[in-house]
């Protein structure tokens, strides 16, 4: 990011660029001291947040599990989590199922399209409300999410569930399941800054190897059917 800002504040003719670091991207951290503090009230972890018991901390991955699967589905995080709980409630102990309760209780009201700002993307969340209220006019967004991590071993990529390699575009990628290449995707609303970011990435002074999706949904549809899209700081935008 440090060296685009670089390169473009080199450049005469250029749009109004914001260059922001979001913190907070993965947890709440307020949710996540009050979720820790049930847990260690009800004797499930130590002072040092590890489980008291292996059978709970198979129990919790379980849940966990499970509630993510549900979340995929298109569930709001309290009705993935207490489905999630009711499969497994008879294999809990009185203070497990006490605990998923009141973690339910505490997302109540978070829906598919209104989590962000609340349980994660906190900072970008809040950019975007400022930024709402400020009338401010944004044409676009490049969100840059792991771009230096990279592998060329076979299987260090996986795509998320239901989607096949044949859906996207690609520019120089032979194996989709190696993660040596840039994963590009955009909204309905995103056609024209995606095309040309991909058009400019094959530039012969950067040639850079892509992958390319357009879903052509909106942000509320998305929501609902493929949460895996929704995993950084471009889901407020």
């Amino acid at each position: 990011m440090l060296e685009a800002a670089r390169i473009l504040g080199n450049e005469k003719y250029v749009c109004n660029i914001r260059f922001i670091s979001f913190t907070l991207e993965e947890l709440n951290p307020t949710r996540e001291l009050r979720t820790r503090k049930i847990a260690q009230s009800l004797g499930l972890t130590d002072e040092h947040n590890r489980y008291t018991t292996l059978r709970t901390q198979k129990v919790m991955k379980q849940l966990l599990k499970l509630q993510t699967e549900g979340q995929k589905m298109g569930k709001s995080i309290a009705k993935a989590l207490a489905d999630a709980r009711s499969q497994l409630e008879t294999q809990m102990s009185e203070s497990e199922v006490k605990y998923a309760r009141e973690i339910e209780e505490m997302f109540m009201g978070i829906t598919n399209t209104s989590w962000h700002g609340k349980t994660a993307l906190v900072g970008s969340g809040f950019w975007v409300e400022e930024a709402l209220q400020g009338k401010k006019e944004v044409l676009g967004v490049i969100c840059l999410d792991t771009v230096g991590y990279a592998s060329d071993k076979e299987h260090s990529q996986t795509l998320p569930a239901r989607m096949k390699p044949e859906i996207f575009q690609t520019y120089r990628v032979t194996d989709i399941t190696v993660g040596n290449f840039l994963a590009i995707i955009g909204d309905v609303n995103s056609g024209k800054l995606l095309q040309s970011f991909c058009t400019q990435s094959k530039l012969d002074s950067v040639d850079l190897p892509f992958t390319c999706l357009q879903v052509p949904l909106g942000y509320e549809e998305i929501a609902q059917i493929a949460y895996d899209l929704l995993r950084s700081d471009h889901t407020p935008f």
